[in-house]
């Protein structure tokens, strides 16, 4: 009984030893994301703060390719009036046994960035959909899994621009948003980061 009771208390121990860090590492990874998106919504509000919001040269249309630190991305834009656009973007991403593919839309307010001409900044928001799926095999075929569903985001999106004499515009920006989907991994705030290369037309 007394070897029992040491083993029980010994496992305790080994569990929260193996618990603890991990959720000391969760917590700081939230943090440290919470502090990071308030040093970008400061430099945000800085740089909006020395814009001038006049008519822009924005192109009637744009198509091309968007890539982030989750996904590859088709994008195109149209011009709606002479300082809004829309945005649409279809991207796919996998790693392992997992694949999704999303449908993003988005409005975009765009001005006049002075320290370059040709270069304007955008702000705006939107949402997204699309479908995930999970697939695992195992030498076993007893231990296969598989799974798929659907999930939903809100997103914002902020950015910098450059458009060239000749027709191409790239960029860069952020969309932090909070995705909802049963499969854990997909649910939750998301910070995505992207560059993107454009062909601009009338």
């Amino acid at each position: 009984m007394y070897v029992t009771k040491v083993t029980e208390k010994k496992l305790i121990i080994l569990l929260i030893a193996l618990f603890i860090p991990k959720f000391i590492i969760l917590r700081f990874k939230i943090i440290k994301q919470q502090k990071i998106m308030r040093r970008i919504i400061i430099i945000f509000g800085l740089l909006l703060a020395t814009i001038t919001i006049t008519a822009q040269d924005i192109a009637d249309n744009t198509i091309g390719v968007r890539i982030s630190n989750y996904y590859s991305e088709i994008a195109y834009q149209k011009k709606i009036s002479e300082n809004s656009r829309l945005e649409a973007n279809l991207g796919w991403r996998g790693y392992y046994a997992y694949s999704d593919i999303k449908l993003t839309g988005l409005y975009q307010y765009v001005m006049d960035f002075q320290p370059l001409d040709g270069m304007n900044m955008y702000f705006g928001g939107g949402g997204a959909v699309g479908t995930w799926s999970y697939k695992s095999r195992y030498y076993y075929s007893y231990y296969d899994y598989e799974d798929k569903g659907v999930f939903f985001s809100g997103i914002g999106n902020f950015g910098v621009e450059y458009k060239f004499k000749f027709p191409l515009l790239v960029s860069a920006d952020a969309r932090p948003g909070f995705e909802f989907s049963k499969f854990n991994s997909h649910s939750g705030f998301l910070f995505d980061f992207g560059i993107s290369a454009r062909y601009t037309f009338n």
